[in-house]
């Protein structure tokens, strides 16, 4: 019953997004509370480890799943494992939330952070062609271990975050974005000229190591235009626009491959990533001229 198979996938995708996006939002206003709003790179930076950690294991795995039962046993599994987030949630200790004098709406939380997300929405569009079309790319290349591509993806997002989490804090969004993103330019055009499978697992794990710092970077610069009992709303409203990236990379990508040109679409992602270093660096010079003018005011 093909209509109501796919009417029963969509509706568990709207439930799945829904789910996600409180969760997110939920972990990040949790973390601003316990570690204070100096640190709220480094809340941005253990969450997208959670994340991505989880989807650099649950590639391989349900691959086994699938391969060595059936896709069935594959999403039983997948099912049950929010129920043992679930568990693990319960026993954590619960913070107070900090009295809101003026609840921020979210129309202006979007207001405040919008150009940050915008570079946010740029940046993830080449995560987007991974986990959306990397599958295709290989099928068509008859290449091995699609798998493998969002491993390595995951694998070089969590790793740089376990080594540099600090370095948006302690550099800067702005800074660390630019340079975040050019290496990330570098892994979607090594995917776009991939002549075998191991340079497309590269490229993949390139994007990764890139986009790793993305999010934190321009978070430090949304949030920093919030008060901290509204950094909450402020980050529904940021990572609104990842998902935003995401969910228009799916058809935009798919106009762009045409007939099986899937290679096309990593061309894609580097150019929208370049356009996102762009905006970083007009950041840049914003924060720089602000330094100027404080050191400036200062001496007077």
């Amino acid at each position: 019953m093909p209509v109501a198979s796919l009417s029963a996938l969509i509706a568990g995708r709207i439930l799945l997004g829904i789910g996600e996006s409180y969760l997110v939002i939920g972990v990040f206003a949790w973390g601003f509370i316990l570690v204070g709003p100096k640190n709220t790179g480094k809340v941005m930076v253990w969450n997208g480890m959670g994340m991505y950690g989880g989807m650099a294991c649950g590639a391989p795995l349900g691959i086994f799943l699938q391969t060595q039962w059936s896709i069935t046993i594959a999403f039983a599994a997948l099912a049950l494992l929010p129920g043992i987030s679930f568990l693990a949630m319960l026993m954590l200790p619960v913070v107070q939330l900090p009295k809101q004098m003026v609840r921020l709406p979210f129309y202006r939380a979007v207001n405040l952070v919008w150009k940050s997300g915008t570079g946010l929405a740029f940046a993830s569009i080449g995560f987007g062609g991974i986990a959306s079309f990397i599958t295709l790319f290989f099928i068509h290349q008859s290449w091995q271990g699609a798998s493998f591509a969002i491993t390595a993806f995951g694998a070089g997002y969590v790793v740089v975050r376990i080594f540099f989490a600090g370095f948006p804090d302690k550099f800067g969004g702005a800074k660390v974005a630019m340079v975040s993103l050019l290496i990330e330019i570098a892994g979607q055009l090594l995917i776009w000229s991939a002549t075998s499978a191991v340079m497309g697992i590269m490229g993949a794990g390139l994007t990764g190591i890139g986009m790793s710092l993305v999010f934190p970077s321009f978070g430090t610069i949304a949030v920093k235009r919030v008060s901290a009992e509204n950094r909450g709303m402020a980050m529904a409203a940021y990572n609104a626009f990842f998902d935003l990236g995401m969910g228009l990379t799916a058809p935009i990508a798919g106009l762009i491959a045409g007939r099986g040109h899937y290679s096309n679409i990593y061309m894609l992602g580097a150019v929208t990533a370049a356009v996102s270093a762009l905006l970083a660096f007009l950041e840049y010079k914003k924060d720089k001229t602000v330094y100027k003018n404080q050191e400036m005011i200062e001496t007077l």
